[in-house]
């Protein structure tokens, strides 16, 4: 089966040929990748699936509102203040706003409702299914209950226990659960009791696809850009980091492996691709790094866009994907590792178990234990390899990834979803 093809996919199921609702706690110009924006708006309407999809936006004017909007499928939510209270009206509003919603858009007649995460959200989903006669799909992707009660404030924990007694109840009335990894759903299997037979994970996955040409008027300005910064500086050799620079996880790390492998190779710098919640964060990084006498080896720069990514990884040489080997953080999918490999950079990465999974299939990097010398190790062993041996294993990685973690695979993987919710709760 050819699985860059969604249609052939999709005649190796039933077909779709149904109407889906998505709703998404996600704040789509602060986070929504493709693997949600893309298999949802674009991908599993190529199988014939109708859909719909809900979601939140701090500015619909942005350009990654505008993108969800273009679709024509999507009806986005505003999000307010930041503040508990502004949170606790949204929550109080959200049952109305959606509840409209799916009276003006008519989709009552729906056969299967897919919810992201969020508990009231997911409250919301589970009573319109019971209206409607519609399948109640739980997606979990991260474990934010269990996040916040070990690291939030007094009130955050407090909500956040009510918070997971209503997410695992309405896990075991779910006609079918999508957790975020193999990991995710032993966790769904020991803590919460559900039965194997009502999950389907599906992981994260990337667009797979050549690298971009810098004179592609999409990526030509954010490759010169980096390219210049890169220039700037004296490092020939580049590690790389992309994704999020939250305290949750110690960012500082990379500062820490940077200084640990300088010593074995000084020609080497760190460029930064992060995103923040708050100016405040970067600068207790940079801070940091200039305590540690790396700021002239470090480039923070911003975020490019997805389709661009894979272009200016090539000015880059090894990847790093750190994350604390811990109960919670164990249960992700890192989409940074296969961003790395679709980007031709190999990749050292924790070991969570889905990352085990990926580079022990595709090759695309090393496994290492979650400390700066293990991870400074490996990254000097990927640094040393020939040419020749690089693109031997980029190659055999890009191969497996395109046939087992792109887009197109997810999209294949919900039509399974939706026979399992259609076993489980026969639709309309």
């Amino acid at each position: 089966m050819d699985r860059n093809d969604p249609v052939k996919i999709g005649k190796e199921h039933t077909g779709c040929r149904l109407r889906a609702v998505f709703l998404c706690d996600q704040t789509v110009d602060l986070h929504f990748p493709p693997h949600f924006r893309e298999v949802y708006l674009h991908l599993l309407p190529k199988l014939d699936c109708d859909v719909s999809l809900g979601a939140f936006t701090r500015n619909e004017a942005s350009s990654e509102a505008q993108r969800v909007l273009d679709s024509g499928r999507a009806r986005l939510f505003r999000k307010r203040a930041r503040t508990l209270f502004g949170r606790v009206l949204l929550a109080a509003a959200t049952p109305f706003l959606v509840g409209r919603w799916f009276r003006q858009a008519g989709l009552a007649s729906s056969d299967v409702i897919v919810v992201h995460n969020d508990p009231v959200l997911a409250l919301i989903a589970w009573f319109l299914t019971r209206r409607t006669g519609a399948a109640f799909v739980y997606r979990i992707t991260h474990l934010v209950p269990e996040s916040l009660i070990a690291s939030g404030g007094l009130g955050q924990r407090t909500v956040a226990k009510f918070a997971l007694i209503a997410r695992n109840i309405l896990l075991r009335r779910s006609d079918a659960v999508i957790p975020m990894s193999e990991a995710m759903a032993s966790y769904f299997s020991e803590q919460v009791g559900l039965s194997d037979d009502a999950m389907k994970p599906i992981e994260s996955m990337v667009h797979v696809d050549g690298v971009p040409p810098s004179t592609d008027p999409r990526c030509s300005g954010p490759l010169e850009r980096v390219k210049q910064e890169l220039e700037s500086r004296t490092c020939t050799r580049w590690l790389v980091y992309i994704g999020t620079l939250n305290p949750q996880r110690r960012p500082s790390f990379l500062l820490d492996t940077l200084s640990e492998l300088r010593r074995k190779n000084s020609s080497v710098g760190l460029l930064v691709l992060g995103v923040t919640h708050s100016a405040s964060q970067l600068d207790v990084l940079q801070s940091y790094a200039r305590e540690q006498q790396l700021e002239d080896y470090v480039v923070w720069s911003e975020p490019v866009p997805d389709d661009c990514l894979p272009a200016v990884l090539t000015l880059t040489d090894v990847g790093l994907s750190p994350l604390p080997v811990d109960e919670i953080l164990r249960t992700n999918s890192p989409v940074k590792t296969m961003d790395y490999i679709r980007g031709h950079t190999p990749v050292v990465a924790s070991a969570i178990p889905d990352n085990q999974y990926v580079l022990e299939k595709s090759g695309g990097g090393i496994i290492a234990d979650y400390n700066t010398v293990a991870f400074a190790t490996a990254a000097h062993k990927l640094l040393s390899e020939q040419r020749e041996q690089r693109t031997e294993r980029m190659e055999h990685s890009i191969t497996w990834l395109r046939d087992n973690r792109d887009l197109n695979v997810a999209a294949g993987k919900f039509l399974q979803v939706f026979e399992l919710a259609r076993m489980r709760r026969p639709l309309k």
